[in-house]
């Protein structure tokens, strides 16, 4: 049974494969946004799978909750209260 590293290996040469195929290479100036807390997660996998070696990956946090705990000394901006 492979483990879950070989199978990172396997999708990431497989995504590598699929871009020189098409005629792109690592570095291509493409860029993926992840938008809210599902997006985020999306662009952990990609993280781990090794896409950030080859597209620039973005996330946007729509979820000012969460904010607080993740960043605690970030400043507030002028909109939010307390």
């Amino acid at each position: 049974m492979p483990s879950e590293i070989d199978e990172a290996t396997n999708i990431q040469q497989q995504i590598h494969n699929e871009m020189e195929k098409h005629g792109l290479r690592p570095g291509a100036n493409i860029t993926v946004v992840g938008v809210g807390g599902a997006g985020r997660n999306a662009i952990r996998n990609m993280r781990a799978l090794g896409i950030d070696q080859m597209a620039n990956l973005v996330t946007i946090d729509t979820d000012r909750g969460s904010d607080r705990e993740r960043y605690p000394n970030r400043k507030k901006r002028a909109d939010e209260s307390q």
